[in-house]
């Protein structure tokens, strides 16, 4: 996250430095090694800018943390609905599989019929 502050920052100045001084002909990375080239330090940088605190602030953690037998139901209830989810798709495929054969086996395939 502070690199990504960073970055960012240092994006800022150097569109600040492109807008405020004219573009000369530079392109955004040329603007950016020059910014990089005339603070040197980027925590100087920083200081100036006002952002200090946003770069060395830690986001906490929004997730839950679980237990270890709730990780652990987590995963018996998975692998059972897994098995299940499975069991249901072949059902699906061989339900009709039994009434063709019925059919079969009860009027024959007809193809012997004269």
């Amino acid at each position: 996250m502070k690199k990504l502050c960073n970055y960012w920052a240092v994006w800022v100045v150097a569109i600040l430095f492109v807008a405020c001084n004219g573009n000369e002909g530079k392109s955004d990375k040329e603007a950016v090694d020059t910014v990089i080239a005339e603070f040197g330090d980027l925590d100087e940088l920083a200081d100036m800018l006002g952002i200090r605190s946003a770069m060395q602030a830690q986001v906490p953690y929004q997730g839950r943390v679980l237990r270890q037998d709730e990780a652990e139901n987590y995963q018996k209830d998975s692998e059972r609905y897994a098995f299940l989810n499975g069991l249901g798709v072949l059902l699906c495929i061989v339900s009709p599989v039994t009434f063709i054969l019925a059919y079969t086996v009860a009027y024959g395939t007809g193809m012997n019929d004269e």
